[in-house]
């Protein structure tokens, strides 16, 4: 079996229409646009992203739980913990 792919796509719709295949050039167009969309994809996906932090209602709402006289270190620990994650990550 041939691999149309593989193929110029003049050679490729020649061929596929010798062997009762149509519409094999749409088919070509829409695998480039694919390649295309795919390509921007993972060019989006590698691309640096701003680091957003945590506001401080979003820490109080994770630490609101925990016991009033322990909640000054588990904001000072969320904070820890988001500076080394903004470390890592930026």
């Amino acid at each position: 079996m041939i691999d149309l792919t593989k193929l110029p796509p003049d050679d490729a719709e020649r061929i596929a229409y010798a062997e009762g295949f149509t519409g094999v050039g749409e088919l070509f167009a829409r695998i480039s646009d694919l390649e295309c969309t795919l390509e921007a994809l993972t060019d989006e996906q590698n691309r640096p992203r701003t680091w957003v932090g945590l506001t401080d209602e979003e820490i109080y709402l994770s630490t609101n739980h925990i016991d009033r006289n322990a909640r000054g270190w588990a904001n000072e620990f969320a904070r820890a913990i988001e500076a080394k994650l903004k470390e890592k990550n930026t």
